[in-house]
């Protein structure tokens, strides 16, 4: 039996150009840090994640995951495919997904999705 979970939230990924900055002598760290927008952004998420996965499992190994923004709340210069690993990352640290590298097939796409963002996730299986 194929289980699916289905997350939607109101709350529209990021793009990972913003989700990320280069960290300054003052952070006291090196290499890449969540900027505030991501940290605003992953808190409103997980709560609707959270709400959504007390009737659902998580996926555990390979999976497939299908991502739709809603095409109303696109900025004119947007890439879309910029917002999957913001999605992946938090679904990963939620516990949705095992391991987002175990990501087999993604597919991302403007569309309707009630004003924010809706996610299906499947386990893989391997086509015979």
């Amino acid at each position: 039996m194929t289980s699916l979970v289905r997350i939607a939230s109101p709350h529209v990924p990021i793009s990972v150009n913003k989700a990320y900055r280069n960290a300054t002598s003052k952070d006291r760290v090196k290499g890449r840090i969540k900027t505030k927008d991501y940290q605003t952004w992953y808190n409103a998420f997980a709560w609707d994640v959270k709400a959504a996965m007390v009737r659902q499992k998580p996926i555990l190994g390979p999976y497939e995951m299908y991502v739709t923004i809603d095409r109303m709340k696109r900025h004119p210069l947007a890439d879309v495919e910029n917002y999957s690993k913001v999605v992946s990352d938090a679904l990963q640290t939620l516990g949705v997904i095992e391991n987002d590298k175990m990501c087999e097939l993604l597919q991302i796409q403007w569309g309707q999705a009630q004003g924010g963002v809706l996610i299906e996730l499947r386990p893989w299986f391997k086509p015979l």
